[in-house]
């Protein structure tokens, strides 16, 4: 059977149409009632009044995505560092991403100076951006250390994610896995002390067994180890915590006793 469409005083620009059996519009069979475009027809099939949108509603506009700033990422999580604690690797994942853990470069005297604009750094930066930059001009192995030295030194709560610390005007700690770590260093004694790691092939060594006896008289140094935990310095007087830019920009690759 096939239903037919009827005329609708009320609606005088609706379409008049034919329609099949199985309800489906045959071709040309649309004709408009009156001169104004259509956007709708009226058919009646089986007793039932239906109506048919002809014109499809205008597209909605697409919103654009919001680009999201990628949040650094840990390069490298030594196991060792899978433990409970401000150093662990879960603190360091967390300070990573802390938007109020920051730094003021400037003011905290940071090497080279002239690479430094007057703007604080998150610590999540600081680190994609500076300590795990491969070394160059801007951010050579002494620069790195010399800053990491800084930041502690104004915040010793620092050593926990940095590894560094000053212990007297020409000495400083390092523990191997935290320091490795902000560094990305992956092969963490061969990248630090080998042969043509970076403290040897920039002129540092350890201090001796002597050394290290006469220092723990003034100093609490427990944790040093001679292994994850040693004392560094330069013996050339170089690198020093009064050190001057230049004088820390001598420290250069293949500076060895």
């Amino acid at each position: 059977m096939q239903g037919k469409i009827e005329s609708q005083p009320a609606q005088p620009a609706a379409a008049q149409i034919e329609i099949n059996q199985n309800g489906t519009f045959p071709p040309a069979y649309i004709t408009e009632a009156g001169g104004n475009q259509t956007n709708s027809i009226q058919i009646i099939q089986q007793g039932q009044n239906q109506f048919v949108e002809l014109i499809p509603p205008p597209p909605v506009p697409q919103q654009r995505k919001a680009q999201r700033k990628s949040q650094p990422k840990a390069k490298v999580l030594p196991p060792d560092l899978n433990i409970e604690g401000p150093s662990s690797n879960k603190a360091y994942k967390i300070a990573l991403v802390d938007a109020q853990l920051t730094v003021s470069p400037q003011a905290l005297g940071f090497l080279p100076s002239n690479y430094w604009l007057n703007l604080d750094s998150t610590f999540g930066d600081l680190v994609t951006k500076f300590f795990q930059r491969k070394n160059n001009a801007n951010c050579r192995f002494p620069h790195k250390l010399y800053n990491a030295l800084s930041i502690v030194e104004q915040d010793p709560k620092m050593y926990n994610l940095l590894g560094v610390k000053w212990i007297t005007d020409t000495v400083f700690k390092v523990d191997k896995l935290l320091f490795g770590r902000v560094l990305g260093i992956s092969s963490i004694d061969g990248g630090l002390f080998h042969q043509q790691g970076n403290f040897p092939s920039h002129g540092f060594c350890e201090v001796s067994g002597q050394e290290l006896e006469q220092l723990k008289t003034n100093y609490n140094l427990t944790d040093i180890d001679q292994d994850r935990v040693r004392l560094m310095h330069h013996p050339d007087g170089l690198f020093q915590k009064s050190s001057n830019e230049d004088d820390v920009n001598r420290c250069k690759w293949g500076n060895t006793q």
